[in-house]
Protein backbone atom coordinates (compact mmCIF):
# COMPACT_ATOMS: atom_id res chain seq x y z
CA UNK A 1 0.00 0.00 0.00
CA UNK A 2 1.11 3.25 -0.68
CA UNK A 3 0.97 5.52 2.29
CA UNK A 4 2.23 8.56 1.09
CA UNK A 5 -0.85 8.65 -1.18
CA UNK A 6 -3.98 11.08 -0.44
CA UNK A 7 -6.38 8.76 1.16
CA UNK A 8 -9.21 8.28 -0.92
CA UNK A 9 -12.82 8.99 0.44
CA UNK A 10 -15.35 5.80 0.36
CA UNK A 11 -19.00 6.41 1.15
CA UNK A 12 -21.31 3.81 2.86
CA UNK A 13 -24.65 5.19 2.23
CA UNK A 14 -27.64 4.94 4.31
CA UNK A 15 -30.79 2.81 4.02
CA UNK A 16 -30.96 3.66 0.23
CA UNK A 17 -28.07 2.50 -1.00
CA UNK A 18 -27.00 4.14 -3.37
CA UNK A 19 -25.10 7.05 -5.21
CA UNK A 20 -28.06 8.95 -5.64
CA UNK A 21 -28.00 11.69 -2.34
CA UNK A 22 -24.14 11.61 -2.54
CA UNK A 23 -23.19 15.11 -5.03
CA UNK A 24 -23.46 17.27 -2.36
CA UNK A 25 -21.22 15.80 -0.38
CA UNK A 26 -18.76 14.85 -3.22
CA UNK A 27 -19.16 18.51 -4.51
CA UNK A 28 -17.07 19.51 -1.38
CA UNK A 29 -14.20 16.75 -1.36
CA UNK A 30 -11.49 17.76 -3.41
CA UNK A 31 -10.61 15.66 -6.88
CA UNK A 32 -7.22 14.72 -5.33
CA UNK A 33 -8.72 12.03 -2.66
CA UNK A 34 -10.58 10.04 -5.41
CA UNK A 35 -14.38 9.86 -4.20
CA UNK A 36 -16.27 6.65 -3.94
CA UNK A 37 -19.47 6.18 -3.70
CA UNK A 38 -20.51 2.07 -3.05
CA UNK A 39 -23.57 1.33 -3.81
CA UNK A 40 -25.57 -2.32 -2.09
CA UNK A 41 -26.59 -5.11 -4.34
CA UNK A 42 -30.64 -4.41 -4.63
CA UNK A 43 -31.34 -8.08 -5.02
CA UNK A 44 -30.38 -11.26 -2.68
CA UNK A 45 -30.53 -10.87 1.43
CA UNK A 46 -30.04 -7.71 2.77
CA UNK A 47 -28.56 -8.74 5.70
CA UNK A 48 -25.67 -7.15 7.21
CA UNK A 49 -23.55 -9.77 7.11
CA UNK A 50 -24.36 -10.55 3.31
CA UNK A 51 -24.30 -6.74 2.54
CA UNK A 52 -20.98 -7.12 4.25
CA UNK A 53 -19.09 -9.35 1.57
CA UNK A 54 -20.53 -6.79 -1.72
CA UNK A 55 -19.17 -4.03 0.62
CA UNK A 56 -15.83 -5.35 1.17
CA UNK A 57 -15.27 -6.23 -2.61
CA UNK A 58 -15.83 -2.78 -3.29
CA UNK A 59 -13.24 -0.82 -1.66
CA UNK A 60 -9.58 -0.43 -2.39
CA UNK A 61 -6.86 -2.74 -0.55
CA UNK A 62 -4.26 -1.62 -1.80
CA UNK A 63 -4.26 2.45 -1.17
CA UNK A 64 -5.40 3.98 2.35
CA UNK A 65 -9.10 5.08 2.86
CA UNK A 66 -11.16 6.72 4.95
CA UNK A 67 -14.48 5.68 5.05
CA UNK A 68 -17.63 7.54 5.98
CA UNK A 69 -20.85 5.12 6.73
CA UNK A 70 -24.30 7.26 6.79
CA UNK A 71 -26.62 6.08 9.21
CA UNK A 72 -27.37 2.50 8.27
CA UNK A 73 -23.78 2.38 6.89
CA UNK A 74 -22.49 2.76 9.96
CA UNK A 75 -21.87 -0.74 10.98
CA UNK A 76 -20.60 -1.67 7.60
CA UNK A 77 -17.70 0.95 8.07
CA UNK A 78 -16.99 -0.10 11.69
CA UNK A 79 -17.06 -3.81 10.29
CA UNK A 80 -14.59 -3.53 7.36
CA UNK A 81 -12.14 -1.20 9.10
CA UNK A 82 -11.98 -3.78 11.95
CA UNK A 83 -11.18 -6.57 9.14
CA UNK A 84 -8.67 -4.69 7.26
CA UNK A 85 -6.88 -2.23 9.78
CA UNK A 86 -3.77 -1.69 7.20
CA UNK A 87 -5.55 0.64 4.66
CA UNK A 88 -8.49 1.99 6.71
CA UNK A 89 -6.87 4.69 8.31
CA UNK A 90 -10.27 6.46 9.19
CA UNK A 91 -13.90 6.46 9.92
CA UNK A 92 -16.38 8.60 10.29
CA UNK A 93 -19.63 7.55 11.62
CA UNK A 94 -22.36 9.93 10.18
CA UNK A 95 -25.81 10.28 12.12
CA UNK A 96 -25.09 6.21 12.53
CA UNK A 97 -25.29 3.50 15.78
CA UNK A 98 -23.14 0.40 16.42
CA UNK A 99 -26.36 -1.15 18.10
CA UNK A 100 -29.98 -0.17 17.20
CA UNK A 101 -30.90 3.22 17.35
CA UNK A 102 -33.66 2.40 19.88
CA UNK A 103 -36.91 4.21 20.89
CA UNK A 104 -36.40 6.85 18.23
CA UNK A 105 -36.55 4.95 15.35
CA UNK A 106 -38.67 2.52 16.82
CA UNK A 107 -41.47 5.37 16.91
CA UNK A 108 -41.08 6.09 13.30
CA UNK A 109 -41.11 2.79 12.85
CA UNK A 110 -44.93 2.85 11.05
CA UNK A 111 -43.60 5.72 8.76
CA UNK A 112 -39.80 4.57 8.00
CA UNK A 113 -41.00 0.85 7.44
CA UNK A 114 -40.89 1.65 3.78
CA UNK A 115 -38.56 4.26 2.59
CA UNK A 116 -41.23 4.76 -0.44
CA UNK A 117 -43.31 6.11 1.75
CA UNK A 118 -40.77 9.38 1.05
CA UNK A 119 -41.73 8.98 -2.33
CA UNK A 120 -45.38 10.52 -1.87
CA UNK A 121 -44.81 12.39 1.36
CA UNK A 122 -43.50 16.10 1.91
CA UNK A 123 -44.75 15.64 5.12
CA UNK A 124 -42.57 12.69 5.91
CA UNK A 125 -39.37 14.06 4.04
CA UNK A 126 -39.64 17.04 6.35
CA UNK A 127 -40.33 14.95 9.66
CA UNK A 128 -37.60 12.29 9.25
CA UNK A 129 -34.99 13.37 7.34
CA UNK A 130 -34.77 17.26 6.43
CA UNK A 131 -36.35 18.71 9.94
CA UNK A 132 -36.25 22.60 9.26
CA UNK A 133 -34.38 22.69 6.59
CA UNK A 134 -36.43 22.94 3.20
CA UNK A 135 -35.23 22.57 0.01
CA UNK A 136 -37.56 21.92 -2.88
CA UNK A 137 -34.84 20.32 -5.19
CA UNK A 138 -33.81 18.02 -2.34
CA UNK A 139 -37.56 17.42 -1.45
CA UNK A 140 -38.17 16.70 -5.06
CA UNK A 141 -34.93 13.74 -5.19
CA UNK A 142 -35.38 12.32 -2.22
CA UNK A 143 -39.19 11.58 -3.27
CA UNK A 144 -37.71 10.17 -6.94
CA UNK A 145 -35.56 8.13 -4.61
CA UNK A 146 -38.21 6.80 -2.38
CA UNK A 147 -40.40 5.95 -5.44
CA UNK A 148 -37.72 4.06 -7.08
CA UNK A 149 -37.18 1.25 -3.99
CA UNK A 150 -39.04 -1.46 -3.32
CA UNK A 151 -41.12 -1.50 0.02
CA UNK A 152 -39.71 -5.05 0.87
CA UNK A 153 -35.76 -4.36 0.65
CA UNK A 154 -36.28 -0.60 2.45
CA UNK A 155 -37.98 -3.01 5.15
CA UNK A 156 -35.58 -5.70 5.09
CA UNK A 157 -32.40 -3.50 5.86
CA UNK A 158 -34.64 -1.44 8.62
CA UNK A 159 -34.75 -4.60 10.63
CA UNK A 160 -31.00 -5.40 10.12
CA UNK A 161 -31.24 -1.89 11.60
CA UNK A 162 -33.10 -2.89 14.78
CA UNK A 163 -31.27 -6.10 15.32
CA UNK A 164 -27.72 -5.09 14.72
CA UNK A 165 -25.15 -4.93 17.19
CA UNK A 166 -21.22 -4.33 15.93
CA UNK A 167 -19.77 -3.68 19.28
CA UNK A 168 -16.74 -6.40 19.35
CA UNK A 169 -15.62 -4.88 15.88
CA UNK A 170 -15.49 -1.52 17.15
CA UNK A 171 -13.50 -2.58 20.46
CA UNK A 172 -11.43 -4.08 17.45
CA UNK A 173 -10.99 -0.89 15.60
CA UNK A 174 -8.60 1.09 17.24
CA UNK A 175 -7.72 3.90 14.50
CA UNK A 176 -8.93 7.36 14.27
CA UNK A 177 -13.01 7.72 14.42
CA UNK A 178 -15.03 10.39 13.80
CA UNK A 179 -18.80 11.12 14.67
CA UNK A 180 -21.18 13.49 13.19
CA UNK A 181 -24.39 14.03 15.06
CA UNK A 182 -26.78 16.73 13.66
CA UNK A 183 -28.46 18.20 16.79
CA UNK A 184 -31.91 18.36 14.98
CA UNK A 185 -31.91 14.54 14.04
CA UNK A 186 -35.36 12.94 14.85
CA UNK A 187 -34.01 9.86 13.82
CA UNK A 188 -30.95 8.73 15.30
CA UNK A 189 -30.57 10.72 18.66
CA UNK A 190 -27.78 10.68 21.61
CA UNK A 191 -28.19 6.91 22.55
CA UNK A 192 -26.01 5.72 19.68
CA UNK A 193 -23.12 8.19 20.19
CA UNK A 194 -23.27 7.75 24.02
CA UNK A 195 -22.76 4.02 23.44
CA UNK A 196 -19.52 4.27 20.76
CA UNK A 197 -17.88 6.88 23.61
CA UNK A 198 -18.43 4.07 26.16
CA UNK A 199 -16.41 2.16 23.96
CA UNK A 200 -14.44 4.67 22.31
CA UNK A 201 -13.70 7.80 24.63
CA UNK A 202 -11.49 8.99 22.35
CA UNK A 203 -13.95 9.85 19.57
CA UNK A 204 -13.85 12.59 18.02
CA UNK A 205 -17.48 14.41 17.96
CA UNK A 206 -18.50 17.10 15.51
CA UNK A 207 -22.10 18.51 16.46
CA UNK A 208 -23.82 20.38 13.22
CA UNK A 209 -26.88 21.84 13.42
CA UNK A 210 -29.01 19.40 11.05
CA UNK A 211 -31.36 16.98 10.40
CA UNK A 212 -30.73 13.47 10.27
CA UNK A 213 -29.65 13.92 6.32
CA UNK A 214 -26.29 15.78 7.65
CA UNK A 215 -24.59 15.39 4.63
CA UNK A 216 -27.53 16.25 2.03
CA UNK A 217 -28.42 19.34 4.09
CA UNK A 218 -24.87 20.98 5.27
CA UNK A 219 -22.12 18.74 3.42
CA UNK A 220 -20.17 21.80 3.73
CA UNK A 221 -20.04 21.70 7.10
CA UNK A 222 -19.71 18.03 7.12
CA UNK A 223 -16.49 17.92 5.09
CA UNK A 224 -15.06 20.86 6.77
CA UNK A 225 -15.45 18.41 10.43
CA UNK A 226 -14.07 15.49 8.40
CA UNK A 227 -10.88 17.53 6.71
CA UNK A 228 -10.50 19.24 10.21
CA UNK A 229 -9.92 16.34 11.85
CA UNK A 230 -8.33 14.40 9.75
CA UNK A 231 -5.83 17.14 8.67
CA UNK A 232 -6.66 17.07 4.69
CA UNK A 233 -6.20 19.91 2.26
CA UNK A 234 -9.47 21.71 1.96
Amino acid sequence: MNSSAPPRIVLLPGLHGTDELAALLLSQIPREYRSLVVQYPKTGPQTYDALLDSVSRDIPREEPVILIGESFGGPHAIRCAASNPTNVCGVVLCASFIRSPGSSMLASLPIAMSFRAFGHSNWAIRTFLTNGDVDQSLTTLLRKVGQSLKPNLIASRLREALYVNCSADLSVYSGPLVYLRGIRDRLVRRGPLRQIQRIRPDVVVAEIDAPHLILQTKPDQAWCAISGAFRLEI
